[in-house]
């Protein structure tokens, strides 16, 4: 679906088997991207990889 949808943005939490990060206390990389992009309605860079915090 990702590749298909050119605008869409692909947010990896390495090491989470879940689906859907947002909220995670140890995912504060991630949250903060989808914070930021709520906040100012600018896309990421594609494809961003955070770490567990």
């Amino acid at each position: 679906m990702h590749k298909r949808l050119s605008a869409s943005r692909f947010v990896t939490l390495e090491g989470s088997r879940t689906h859907g990060v947002f909220g995670d206390p140890e995912a504060g990389c991630a949250n903060a991207v989808v914070l930021k992009y709520l906040a100012d309605g600018k896309l990421p860079t594609p494809n961003i990889t955070c770490q567990k915090s």
